[in-house]
């Protein structure tokens, strides 16, 4: 009696495996870019450290998307499994649609009145509606001893721009040990970038990649150089 009362009791907690359950599993190869030829500057990332940076963005976007979540894990360096409970093909070629897709980067800005919005949205959370064409986002970013701090930013839905115009990023270190993103942007990327940043100066651009915000710096000056940096919690 007891042993089928256990039984029981942890037969709703078990959780089934592909093989009993059905699925798809997803095998995922990270290839990191070649550094170019006398680019000093690149910083050279460890295959490992690529590795998790892909894990927690394909994790971030699937779970977005409201599909079942997957079960991703690791395999060696480079590889990660990714093991989704889905039997039907329509259902595996959106997960596999979602997992091929390449990042989608935007430059929104910043409500200009978003300290203002943030403490009526904390007065009363259940009650507040944003402003028409804007969304509460949140910005994580870590110190220097490790402590994380989250802000509220109300972002503009529609981007000024995307970064469909880019045509080169990489990372590099500041002369005081912090991660900068450089941009180039071509000749369309460069005029549009510059007319964002004279129309908004004084203003805060969102950087958001795959609808999370990382970076939120203020428009110091028009950039029509084709070249732009940005700083934040990479």
């Amino acid at each position: 009696d007891v042993l089928r009362i256990v039984r029981s009791k942890a037969a709703s907690s078990i959780k089934l495996g592909l093989d009993l359950n059905g699925g798809t599993e997803f095998d995922v190869t990270v290839v990191p870019n070649k550094a170019k030829k006398g680019d000093k500057k690149a910083t050279q990332v460890p295959i490992s450290q690529l590795r998790n940076r892909v894990m927690e963005i394909l994790r971030n976007r699937i779970n977005k998307s409201g599909l079942v979540e997957p079960e991703i894990a690791a395999e060696g360096a480079s590889r990660i499994s990714l093991k989704i409970p889905v039997s039907t093909e329509a259902q595996k070629k959106e997960y596999k649609r979602l997992i091929k897709m390449s990042a989608q980067l935007e430059f929104r800005l910043i409500a200009k009145n978003d300290a203002q919005l943030v403490n009526e949205y904390k007065a009363d959370p259940e009650h507040f509606i944003p402003p028409v064409g804007y969304e509460r986002m949140q910005l994580i970013q870590t110190n220097k001893n490790g402590k994380k701090t989250v802000q509220d930013c109300f972002v503009q839905i529609h981007p000024e721009m995307s970064g469909v115009n880019i045509s080169d990023a990489r990372v590099v270190m500041t002369e005081f040990g912090q991660r900068q993103i450089m941009l180039s942007f071509n000749t369309t990327g460069a005029k549009q970038f510059g007319e964002v940043t004279e129309k908004h100066v004084g203003q805060r651009l969102g950087i958001v990649l795959d609808g999370t915000l990382y970076s939120a710096p203020v428009i110091q000056q028009a950039i029509f150089g084709g070249n732009a940096s940005i700083s934040g919690d990479f």
